[in-house]
């Protein structure tokens, strides 16, 4: 019956005024509204979040419905007025949602982008901080191992950080703070060789 078709697009003007709301709503839209280079979907998009227009556009059809309640021989064409017009905000809304669903991806993709490329400068950075500063510094004064010299004549490396000593115990290189005598760290010789000399490794080492 005509009276049902009217209530159902009364219901349907509802549900749509709602998503209007929502896409008015919507903090991406006017993201994505300054990168546009297209005017027409520039107009497209200042068009969807224009409250007056949204305003109007519900405004007349429910104006078109209420004519159709009392003019019985209007109503049929009247209520396929109203039918065509949310299907044309239907397909804008799609559009609309399209775009929001790129924009998302964009970020998304942006987001994952900057992710690895702090979890590769965390990594860097890790592998520096595993790197001794004071192996870095004895690898540089040295061409093998045999050049580090045993602990009864420790040699003295004057650095930035703090000045030490270094010598080898074994197949251990040794490094104590020249001031205090403490500790400053300790390498096998493999690890020494292997990641501070291996760029300058010799036949023979």
């Amino acid at each position: 019956m005509m009276e049902d078709r009217i209530e159902s697009l009364l219901s349907r003007i509802d549900l749509h005024e709602r998503y209007a709301q929502s896409i008015m709503n919507d903090t991406r839209l006017p993201l994505i509204l300054e990168i546009q280079t297209d005017q027409a979907w520039k107009d497209f998009i200042r068009e969807a979040l224009d409250a007056k227009r949204n305003g109007d556009f519900f405004v007349k059809a429910r104006s078109l419905l209420r004519l159709a309640a009392k003019d019985t021989s209007e109503a049929p064409s009247l209520c396929d007025t109203v039918e065509a017009t949310l299907g044309t905000f239907d397909a804008k809304r799609k559009y609309l949602s399209q775009m929001v669903a790129a924009w998302d991806r964009s970020i998304a993709m942006k987001s994952a982008a900057e992710k690895e490329r702090s979890r590769k400068q965390k990594s860097t950075a890790g592998k520096k901080n595993k790197r001794r500063w004071w192996a870095i510094e004895i690898a540089s004064q040295i061409s093998r191992w045999d050049d580090i010299p045993e602990s009864h004549a420790p040699k003295l490396i004057e650095a930035l950080e703090r000045d030490f000593i270094f010598y080898r115990d074994g197949n251990t290189l040794c490094c104590e703070d020249f001031h205090t005598a403490q500790s400053i760290g300790t390498l096998k010789k493999d690890s020494f060789r292997r990641r501070y000399l291996s760029k300058r490794a010799k036949s023979g080492q």
